[in-house]
């Protein structure tokens, strides 16, 4: 069997981690990877995390089967577009980033499948790289403007790497989705941060950890995310209108219906 050579843009905690698992299926895939830390390439190299690579996007082999862009947001467009020049022949790419309506709105004309797993940590760079990362994730997969046998080649391939559930559905979709389980969450998290002294912070058990532990994550890669998901507006008016019921039930001491909130809550959170 002729293997499949898979380029990868970016080898941070996601491309990374997406070069080690395909590299446990050597036998599948050929992986070749693009960073601008030549110092990365070497060090990915000499640690059989990828077979070759490149700083410069003009190197990635004409034969390349699969591109995927594991950069922030902000950059994926650019470097699609760069690519689709590059290429002597179309070649299939796709991508792991959080937003997808802007992506592929802009990359309508190029061979491409938005995809974004729900896998990650608030680690980031290739040291923070695991070859697990992806085992039984969740892979959210657009279908705008894509083809159904490209649209299933993509799907195939998160399977081969590992996940184990695949949604797919429109981009406008999945924004507002992950908007509300990932952004909107991102956004609580840093607010309930800031409301803590350090001091304080220093003092705090595992509750005050696990809710805030997403808020530690890179400010501009999350900047990018945040500023490409136009349901945030909307969401967070809901995350205050919540908010504004509680200080209300608490401030007027109404204990039962602050009591039916607590245990909506807990009830949603129990059944997930």
């Amino acid at each position: 069997m002729q293997k499949k050579t898979v380029a990868i843009i970016g080898l941070g905690l996601m491309g990374g981690s997406l070069a080690m698992a395909l590299k446990r299926k050597s036998k599948f895939f050929r992986v070749f990877a693009i960073s601008r830390d030549s110092n990365k390439i070497r060090q990915a190299i000499r640690n059989r995390v990828i077979d070759q690579g490149s700083i410069h996007l003009k190197d990635i082999p004409q034969n390349t089967d699969l591109v995927v862009i594991a950069t922030p947001v902000p950059q994926i467009v650019s470097i699609a577009l760069a690519l689709d020049k590059i290429f002597e022949k179309p070649v299939l790419m796709t991508d792991v980033g959080s937003t997808k309506v802007q992506i592929v709105d802009k990359l309508k004309k190029v061979k491409f499948v938005g995809s974004h797993p729900m896998a990650g940590d608030h680690n980031t760079g290739l040291e923070a790289a695991r070859p697990d990362l992806y085992d039984k994730a969740l892979v959210f997969v657009t279908r705008d403007h894509a083809s159904s046998p490209d649209v299933k080649k993509i799907e195939l391939f998160w399977k081969k790497v590992g996940a184990n559930r695949l949604i797919t559905l429109a981009a406008r979709d999945h924004d507002r989705i992950v908007g509300e389980i990932s952004h909107l969450p991102h956004l609580a998290a840093t607010a309930l941060t800031l409301c803590a002294s350090p001091s304080h912070m220093l003092l705090s058990g595992p509750g005050f950890k696990d809710s805030t532990r997403i808020a530690q994550g890179d400010p501009d890669l999350w900047l990018g995310i945040i500023s490409t998901n136009k349901n945030l507006p909307v969401q967070l008016e809901q995350f205050e209108h919540q908010i504004r019921k509680i200080k209300s039930f608490v401030k007027n001491k109404q204990w039962p219906s602050l009591r039916v909130l607590l245990s909506q809550a807990s009830q949603r959170r129990r059944n997930m």
